[in-house]
């Protein structure tokens, strides 16, 4: 999760590299390092999830003000993955 975290948060300082925001899991049913943070995070309780989801809040914002909602995008993605670059 680690690793994870940091590779979002280069994602959200800087233009989308797709080494950024992919993992090398194979059997990953997407691949988007945002939905595995997701996963970890729901995964955890109380006080650490809390934790966990205010660390994401700022990167979240940030990629948010960086890109525009794809309108080609499909309607039931997470919002991570209905973003493009502006």
């Amino acid at each position: 999760m680690a690793l994870a975290f940091r590779r979002w948060a280069l994602r959200a300082r800087r233009p989308r590299n797709a080494e950024d925001w992919r993992y090398g899991y194979a059997d990953a049913p997407t691949g988007h390092i945002r939905t595995l943070l997701e996963h970890a995070t729901c995964a955890l309780r109380g006080k650490a999830r809390r934790e966990i989801r205010a660390a994401l809040e700022p990167l979240d914002d940030r990629v948010l003000s960086r890109t525009v909602n794809d309108p080609f995008a499909q309607p039931g993605l997470p919002w991570w993955q209905r973003r493009i670059e502006i």
